[in-house]
């Protein structure tokens, strides 16, 4: 059996981590407290993104004999996830520039 790309999987950890990056730079520029740090980026953040799906694809991935594939889904998960929490930092603190 052929397993397809991720593509889910990958676009909802994307997703997430501009998101997260987005809301880093508010919490910082607005000193949100620790609580309200740890709910966000741990419980909101951290339910929404899909770690352990983007392991269980890869791991799927490799047992199917697919390991480009999988090589590509470890590598474009990490390198676009931290690409966009970089985004999203930067857009973040543009528009907290612009608000204030």
């Amino acid at each position: 059996m052929l397993y397809s790309f991720p593509f889910g999987i990958l676009s909802v950890n994307l997703i997430g981590s501009f998101l997260i990056g987005f809301c880093w730079s508010i919490a910082e520029a607005y000193n949100f407290s620790i609580h309200t740090r740890a709910f966000l980026f741990t419980g909101l953040f951290g339910g929404f993104t899909t770690f352990s799906s983007f392991a269980l694809d890869t791991m799927v991935l490799m047992r199917t004999g697919e390991y480009k594939m999988a090589l590509l889904n470890v590598l474009a998960s990490n390198i676009l996830g931290l690409v966009a929490v970089f985004l999203g930092i930067i857009l973040g603190k543009n528009i907290i520039t612009i608000i204030k």
